[in-house]
Parts: structure tokens; C-alpha cells; sequence
């Protein structure tokens, strides 16, 4: 789900000061989605003016300084609210090829990109860029006996996820211990006696960026720690005769140290 920035620096500025792809009047913003990659900003009311790349009046433009997140494989660029212009639209990053609005487009490295939209008319629109994630399996993950913990997969089309167990034995030996193995980005691992110390799952499944149609795949760890147990030593404890005190000594085992005692 995408997560709507609560805090972004916005600002308005001559685009010719900065990009000579755009010409003096139009109106610009500066969009940094640094920080999480599935992020989406949104622009105020605003009407579009002057000219960028090869446009020529009566075309009227916008233009967005995009910095990405490194995490980040691409962004989608729309129109959510206003009077929608006529005709086909299409958008433009650092003046390429037409990109049809409301399509993913992919790019390479943080940017700072040049976004550019140019349409007839004056009438004023509210924008949204959303910032696609590249496909990872997420993070590792650690799982006590008789407990649960989720896995997390990002930036694939959740309907060609595929969960499978590599090592240790034979693949799928252990895909048991998650709750779902296709078409699920987020499958529980449930801790079990059974389960090895660490078991590499597998993820694979087609981006949604939509910058490679092949699957991509990645690799996650889930370690399994065994049920929490303290000894204590001695078993019968003695205080001899004179004697003021004497050591018990408690030492935890299983679970995920470090570990903290309550007597």
C-alpha cells in the first residue's frame, strides 16, 4: 500500500534557472521521495504555464524535480483532481520519449529527474507521483518456538509471488512453517520444533514496475530459535551454618538473547 509523505519540502522556481529544458514562467516543483520507496506525493491546485523540451505554444507546462529513493525502480505520474485536458496525454522525464499518463515509467538512480507535462489550456489540475519499489524479499527475520513473525516482499506483482524453501534439504522441504507460498507478499513463518536453525526461502515473482517482464528473485533467511529454557545452578542450593549467603547462578538458553532475569 502506498504511503502518502506527511512531510515534503515543496517550492516553486523558475525551471530555466536550473534546467535549461524549460523556459522562464513555468511553474515547478521540487518532489523528494527519499526515504521510503513506496511513497506518493501530491501536488496543490496549480495551472500549468510556459514551455519545456520541444513544446511550443499553445502547449502550457509543468515540470517536477524528482529525487528518488535508492530503494526505488521507477514512478507513475497522473492527474487526480481538476478539469482533465483533451486528446491523449502524455508526460516526458528529462525530455525523452512521450509517456502516457498514468503509466509506470522505470529509472535509473536517485535523479535528480526532470519531469515535464504540457498540455493546451490553462486550467488548473492536481498532480500524483507515486515512487514504485524495486522487488525485494524484504528483510530477515527471527522466530521463537510456538511463535510468528511475517516476511514482507516489496515491488512485485503480488499475484506471480512464489515463496519456496532452498536450504537446508530439498527445495520446498520446508514450506510448511509459512502460511502461503503463491501469490503472497506477506506469508507468516510460524516457529515449530521441527524447523533447523535457519531455513533461505526464495522469492520470485514479475516486478510491478514493470522494468523487466522476467521474474526477479531474492533471497530471505528465517531463523528458528529453539523453546526459551533457564537452568539454575546449584539444583539445591545450601546456606551452610555461618555462613551469610551463597551464588545461585541462572543460565538462559533458546529464544533470542540477550537475556534478562527476574527473580
Amino acid at each position: 500500500m502506498k504511503k502518502l509523505l506527511l512531510s515534503i519540502s515543496i517550492f516553486f522556481f523558475f525551471s530555466s534557472f536550473t534546467y535549461s529544458q524549460c523556459g522562464p514562467g513555468v511553474p515547478g516543483f521540487n518532489v523528494d521521495l527519499t526515504g521510503d520507496p513506496d511513497s506518493t506525493w501530491t501536488s496543490p491546485n496549480i495551472s500549468r504555464n510556459g514551455n519545456c523540451c520541444t513544446s511550443t505554444p499553445p502547449d502550457r507546462c509543468i515540470d517536477f524535480v524528482i529525487t528518488l529513493d535508492p530503494g526505488a525502480a521507477g514512478i507513475t505520474f497522473d492527474i487526480i483532481s481538476g478539469a482533465i485536458p483533451g486528446g491523449a496525454l502524455f508526460y516526458q522525464i528529462n525530455c525523452g520519449p512521450p509517456q502516457p499518463l498514468g503509466s509506470a515509467i522505470c529509472l535509473s538512480g536517485v535523479g535528480p529527474h526532470l519531469l515535464t507535462f504540457c498540455k493546451p489550456g490553462t486550467n488548473a489540475n492536481v498532480y500524483q507521483i507515486s515512487s514504485i519499489p524495486a522487488a525485494v524479499g524484504g528483510t530477515n527475520i527471527i522466530v521463537n518456538e510456538g511463535c510468528i513473525d511475517t516476511l514482507h516482499a516489496t515491488g512485485f506483482n503480488d499475484s506471480t509471488i512464489t515463496w519456496n524453501s532452498i536450504s537446508p534439504g530439498a527445495p520446498g522441504a520446508y514450506n510448511s512453517l509459512l502460511s502461503c507460498t503463491s501469490g503472497c507478499a506477506d506469508p507468516i513463518a510460524t516457529g515449530s520444533g521441527t524447523a533447523p536453525p535457519v531455513v533461505s526461502y526464495l522469492v520470485c515473482g514479475v516486478p510491478a514496475s514493470n522494468c523487466s517482464f522476467a521474474p526477479t528473485c531474492d533471497t530471505v533467511t528465517v531463523t528458528f530459535n529453539p523453546t526459551l529454557f533457564v537452568s539454575i545452578a546449584p539444583i539445591n542450593p545450601t546456606i551452610c551454618f555461618g555462613a551469610t549467603s551463597t551464588t545461585i547462578t541462572a543460565t538462559g538458553s533458546g529464544g533470542t538473547p540477550p537475556y534478562s532475569y527476574l527473580w
